[in-house]
């Protein structure tokens, strides 16, 4: 009780870990695995829900938490697809578990994708002031990342539930790989 800054911090992270995990979005998130496992998750209405659910705030971390996974998402126009992979991957994250950070690398869009922080709260933002193109944005966005993966998904892209705990597990069964995909 004496340290103040310790006990700051030990607060904000207990709201934020009984939001990530308790939350309706964590609510939801848990329901849509559930429905994905048992294989009665229509895939057809999940993209359309994903698509047009209204954005939200992502997943915390904790500055001074280690990060598990760096989530990074090229990103150049295109904003209709790049909501749709947003909340994918919002749904995919909630109450897992994993510590993870969503790093949007903006190649210097001109569409809403300029505002994606505004509309995703705890997402980060690395933009480019003039577009590099997609290997040298992807490399630019992963110098800020602090994942100890990284993981680098489309902006067209739609994740399942079990998508990102299926992937850190075969991460873990097999340490020598380099490189994984879905």
């Amino acid at each position: 009780y004496q340290d103040e800054a310790l006990w700051n911090r030990l607060v904000r992270s207990g709201r934020l870990l009984v939001e990530d995990n308790f939350s309706e979005a964590a609510n939801q998130a848990s329901l849509l695995r559930a429905l994905d496992g048992t294989g009665a998750l229509p895939l057809d209405l999940y993209i359309k829900y994903c698509q047009n659910a209204a954005p939200a705030s992502l997943p915390h971390t904790d500055p001074e938490q280690a990060v598990d996974v760096s989530i990074i998402i090229p990103a150049y126009n295109q904003w209709n697809l790049t909501r749709s992979c947003l909340n994918s991957v919002l749904r995919a994250c909630r109450a897992t578990g994993i510590a993870c950070e969503v790093i949007l690398a903006d190649d210097a869009s001109s569409d809403e994708t300029r505002r994606a922080a505004e509309f995703f709260p705890g997402l980060r933002v690395v933009r480019q002031e003039q577009n590099l193109g997609f290997l040298r944005n992807c490399n630019a966005a992963a110098a800020h990342a602090r994942g100890r993966y990284l993981l680098f998904l489309n902006n067209d892209t739609e994740v399942m539930p079990h998508w990102l705990t299926e992937l850190l597990g075969d991460a873990k069964t097999y340490p020598d790989a380099t490189i994984l995909g879905s």
